[in-house]
């Protein structure tokens, strides 16, 4: 697991999504509490946020999922500048 700034890894959590090749990409915070995880399954991409809120978003494309993404992070991570990145490539 590896620490980095937000903005860093929410462009890298964009970019798997870009790239739609079956990668599973988590960002959690300092403490490990709260999560915003992205994955590739079956076709589509599926976000999932857990601490604040506990949801799971459905999307076919990244052009789709940006909006979200960028929603899900700001509330979760709402004081963060720093975020552990846990990346899987099957």
């Amino acid at each position: 697991m590896k620490a980095m700034p937000l903005k860093q890894a929410e462009a890298r959590l964009y970019s798997v999504a870009q790239r739609r090749r079956g990668a599973e990409i988590t960002l959690l915070t300092w403490k490990q509490d709260r999560s915003v995880a992205l994955e590739y399954r079956d076709g589509m991409l599926i976000l999932r946020e857990h601490g604040y809120c506990d949801e799971e978003l459905v999307f076919e494309t990244a052009h789709d999922l940006k909006h979200s993404l960028k929603a899900a992070c700001a509330r979760e991570f709402p004081r963060s500048n720093r975020v552990h990145v846990s990346e899987r490539v099957p």
